[in-house]
């Protein structure tokens, strides 16, 4: 079994990453500048390559008092992992399990391969 453990930065909504230009969805400002930043994160921290099925934690820190749908914030996480080449595809995700907590900044994001 193979184990990553990587912390990136808060994630923009999905509502704020993906814009509606006529029947097409282009991606916005904020998604670029979100992947800008995860890169940066995802670089500074030694992780490997998945190829395979795997699990997925992301506990995110609340950046805030407000009420948000937690469902919205992977989309950036997943994007980024795919184009780091941290994941080869973000459909290898078969278990994804998202959660607040209190002792992380960000996102922290597990990743482990399944078993057989």
């Amino acid at each position: 079994m193979t184990y990553a453990c990587l912390v990136l930065p808060f994630p923009p909504s999905l509502n704020s990453i993906i814009a509606c230009m006529g029947k097409r969805r282009v991606k916005t400002a904020a998604h670029t500048q979100y992947m800008i930043k995860a890169s940066r994160a995802i670089k500074q921290q030694p992780c490997a390559r998945f190829t395979d099925p795997v699990s997925v934690v992301a506990s995110f820190g609340r950046p805030n008092k407000r009420r948000r749908d937690i469902d919205n914030f992977f989309k950036a996480v997943g994007d980024a992992l795919q184009a780091n080449e941290v994941l080869e595809d973000d459909c290898l995700i078969h278990k994804l399990t998202l959660q607040w907590v209190d002792d992380v900044v960000g996102v922290r994001v597990e990743i482990e391969t399944l078993e057989d």
